[in-house]
């Protein structure tokens, strides 16, 4: 974990009650590989073909 992010724990902890969350801007998120042995690399959504064992 960055250590930036280490003590996001603890603060989320101090929450007392819900709230509203707003998030502006663009980020690009890139699924991580995922590769079975046997199967092959997993796409994201894993299709029908792809869950069916073997």
């Amino acid at each position: 974990m960055h250590p930036k992010y280490a003590q996001l724990p603890e603060i989320l902890r101090s929450v007392c009650r819900p709230g509203d969350f707003y998030h502006a801007g663009r980020r690009e998120m890139f699924m991580p590989p995922v590769e079975i042995d046997g199967v092959g690399p997993l796409a994201f959504p894993v299709l029908p073909q792809q869950a069916k064992l073997p």
